[in-house]
């Protein structure tokens, strides 16, 4: 996952600040897959196989402690961040 820290009003960046990688591990990497493939034929959106929601919650919490992580080496403080966004 990349992480970037922008200035921004929420239509124009005004300053783009430090920026971060993550990899997914080998055993998340595994988790997503095997989650996409029982995903993958659910045709109604209230079925949640429970591998699924098991890798929505470890990818949540990856993102969470890469979040921390870059805030830290950064020098921020969460109340610096107004938003946090995600896109899949």
């Amino acid at each position: 996952m990349d992480i970037a820290l922008i200035e921004t009003d929420g239509d124009n960046v005004s300053r783009f600040g430090a920026t971060a990688h993550r990899s997914y591990s080998t055993p998340e990497r595994a988790l997503i897959r095997s989650a996409t493939a029982a995903a993958v034929n659910i045709t109604e959106r209230a079925v949640r196989p429970e591998i699924v929601a098991m890798s929505g919650a470890a990818e949540n919490e990856v993102h969470v402690k890469a979040v921390a992580t870059f805030l830290a080496a950064n020098g921020l403080r969460p109340t610096d961040i107004a938003v946090v966004l995600r896109f899949v």
